[in-house]
């Protein structure tokens, strides 16, 4: 069976990305977020050789419509290479290759602050 997929957005980062995710509230009736989580990082081969804060480790939110960046979370020290959405929508986990998963939970103004509608 033959799918044909439509591309109906691009999303350019100045990193190399490995993972991203739309929010599970993107379809919420009251209040939905128009949010996609975006990691990577430099590739793990030119790690050692970069300081760590260059090698742009950190996951990055971003508005699906507008297509502009509106965060992002540090937490890692080597490439992101995986990340997803907790069900309700309230955080979200990445895991790397420097061998940890992180958990992180949005504060209350992730929610009620206009910069993130």
């Amino acid at each position: 069976m033959d799918d044909e997929y439509e591309c109906v957005k691009v999303y350019e980062t100045d990193r190399p990305l490995n993972d991203a995710a739309i929010s599970p509230l993107y379809n919420a009736e009251k209040d939905p977020k128009y949010h996609i989580l975006m990691g990577g990082g430099q590739d793990a081969k030119d790690v050692t050789t970069t300081a760590g804060s260059s090698g742009k480790f950190e996951a990055l939110l971003w508005h699906m419509v507008y297509g502009e960046e509106i965060g992002t979370v540090k937490g890692h020290f080597g490439p992101m290479n995986t990340l997803a959405w907790r069900r309700d929508g309230r955080g979200f986990v990445t895991g790397g290759e420097d061998g940890y998963v992180r958990a992180h939970t949005f504060d209350n103004d992730y929610f009620t602050s206009k910069k993130f509608e």
